[in-house]
């Protein structure tokens, strides 16, 4: 049974509607086995989010051509930043870097801002030349 839990008190309470409602059900006295990991921040993940559609707004159109889509987008900027591991390409008969996952389970809080400072750090020395940081700050979201 897995589920999100929150620690208030001492104890562990399910943290939404769908954890509640597989808690209830187990029976009272009941011995159930969990396995805990702390999750990221959702808010921060919205963030970098953020970060990648704002950018993704300032490109011209000629920029976005070159990086196909959004996702293309976020996964170069990602390589650019560090945050790949080597894969073969068979046809080339040579590894190229892929981006690593980036997913609640895959990358712990620390190594998520991290990769969202370099990530920052590339946009801002490669991509965004032009723009300067408090403007596309305050742009943040609004696109």
């Amino acid at each position: 049974m897995k589920g999100l839990y929150i620690k208030r008190g001492g104890a562990f309470y399910p943290f939404d509607d769908e954890t509640y409602d597989k808690f209830r059900k187990i029976k009272e006295g009941k011995a159930v086995e969990l396995q805990f990991t702390q999750k990221r921040n959702i808010e921060f993940h919205r963030k970098y989010f953020a970060l990648l559609n704002t950018a993704w707004a300032y490109l011209s159109e000629e920029q976005e051509k070159v990086y196909g889509s959004i996702e293309g987008f976020r996964k170069t900027l990602q390589i650019a930043a560090g945050y790949y591991e080597p894969v073969l390409d068979f046809q080339e008969g040579r590894f190229v870097k892929s981006p690593a996952s980036i997913a609640f389970d895959k990358m712990s809080e620390e190594e998520f801002a991290e990769l969202y400072e370099k990530a920052k750090d590339v946009l801002f020395t490669y991509v965004l030349t032009n723009v300067t940081l408090e403007e596309f700050l305050s742009n943040l979201n609004e696109f």
